[in-house]
């Protein structure tokens, strides 16, 4: 039988997300992103992945349409496509 006890121990980092300071770690901002399409940044300092996506909604009983962005990140350093 294994027992546990009180005390000290290394912390667990691998769950706990390093920072990132770099200035383009964010995609850029004001982009215009044809329908059908999105748009793919990678940060140069970290090699985190963002997905943005445009995504349009009509409102009800006109022609005009709303615009809003979807972010999707994951970590891909070291994935292989």
């Amino acid at each position: 039988m294994n027992k546990r006890e009180s005390g000290f121990e290394p912390i667990n980092n691998e769950w706990i997300k390093p920072v990132c300071h770099n200035p383009s770690h964010y995609p850029p901002t004001h982009l215009y992103i044809p329908a059908g399409q999105q748009y793919r940044h990678v940060c140069p300092g970290c090699g985190e992945e963002t997905i943005v996506q445009a995504s349009t909604a009509s409102w009800s009983g006109t022609s005009k349409s709303i615009i809003s962005v979807n972010l999707s990140t994951s970590m891909i350093a070291g994935r292989q496509d």
